[in-house]
């Protein structure tokens, strides 16, 4: 099911936006339309806050980082999270009706749930590179864990995320590496 919208008919690439129905398709087979109970709604609310305001920490080094294929590399990472942020959030407000878009954008900043970590200023390079070890860490033991919860949707978004956030600990650890000036690791995977 596709919403139409005025002047797609003219666009040679078709309808090209996303809908509501196409994230609900995404988050756990359909079981989106179930709303999250409250304690689940303010976990998911919690994590979707720490994956978009990361997600905007990371875009910020777009055309600023130290190479262009590590510009390409973090955006693709605050992608990942912002995909995640969405998912999370979608689910979130749920439980009260209110869209991702009025969790991501329409709260005052104390209303935000995220970690403290998450927030912390990109510094340098090598700053955003450690906070990103950390949090990319911790995301992937929390992901983990979540791949096995009772919630159906939440396990869903989890084991999604959990393959994309491992491959940011893995980007992390290279980038830990190489400004620490230990010899990169060229063996087979």
């Amino acid at each position: 099911m596709s919403v139409e919208h005025p002047g797609a008919d003219l666009d040679p690439h078709g309808d090209v936006t996303v809908d509501r129905v196409a994230l609900a398709d995404e988050l756990a087979g359909g079981g989106a339309s179930v709303a999250a109970s409250a304690d689940v709604a303010e976990l998911a609310l919690r994590i979707g806050d720490d994956a978009l305001v990361l997600s905007q920490r990371l875009g910020d080094w777009i055309t600023r980082a130290p190479e262009l294929e590590e510009d390409v590399a973090l955006g693709n990472i605050a992608l990942d999270l912002l995909g995640h942020a969405r998912s999370l959030l979608h689910y979130a407000g749920t439980i009260d009706g209110r869209s991702e878009d009025d969790l991501a954008y329409f709260r005052d900043e104390p209303d935000f749930r995220n970690a403290w970590l998450f927030e912390q200023p990109n510094g340098d390079f090598a700053h955003t590179i450690a906070r990103q070890l950390f949090a990319s860490t911790y995301l992937v033991e929390l992901h983990r864990g979540l791949e096995s919860s009772t919630d159906a949707t939440i396990a869903a978004i989890a084991a999604k995320a959990s393959k994309e956030v491992d491959y940011h600990r893995d980007h992390a650890i290279q980038w830990t590496l190489r400004l620490a000036g230990a010899p990169r690791s060229r063996g087979a995977a």
